[in-house]
């Protein structure tokens, strides 16, 4: 693939194939130089398996644990796109929420709602700039909890792990 046009604006998209190496090549124009210049390159990510839970209403049912085994390949893969997944407490007291990812990939947070009559309400969180969130939830035996995670300003991010401890 080349882009040849005379803008400030290159583009050019193509099917990539896993494993396999790609060449990409800047040319400039003979008596033009341009030293100030940004390229990205951005690479598709495949949905975690419990894809579809991209809403509250169809978010993935935990149990009362909650835990995921690491590895097991949560991602957020486009931008505009959480994952929900939903716990009932088991008993009264606090329940621990904890996202572990590599922020250098991507920011992503999370938010925890409580439902109760069919309605959320945001009872935590974790929104910090750095690797991992955590948070510690006082929750109510037999309450539903759905946990939001996130993309922050449409960020991505191709792994990371949540564990929920009751």
């Amino acid at each position: 693939a080349s882009s040849d046009s005379l803008s400030d604006d290159e583009h050019i998209s193509l099917p990539v194939t896993l494993w396999t190496l790609y060449l990409l090549r800047e040319t400039t124009p003979p008596a033009h130089t341009n030293a100030n210049y940004d390229l990205k390159i951005k690479v598709p990510i495949d949905a975690d398996p419990f894809e579809n839970d991209d809403t509250a209403a169809t978010a993935t049912f935990l149990g009362p644990v909650g835990t995921i085994p690491p590895g097991t390949g949560l991602s957020i893969h486009r931008d505009g796109d959480p994952a929900f997944f939903e716990v009932k407490a088991a008993g009264d007291g606090v329940m621990t929420v904890a996202l572990t990812f590599t922020h250098a990939l991507g920011n992503i947070d999370f938010r925890v709602f409580e439902e109760v009559g069919g309605v959320l309400t945001q009872v935590g969180g974790g929104t910090t700039t750095s690797d991992n969130e955590i948070d510690f939830v006082t929750v109510t035996n037999g309450l539903t909890y759905v946990i939001e995670v996130f993309g922050v300003g449409g960020a991505i991010n191709p792994d990371y792990d949540l564990d929920i401890i009751s």
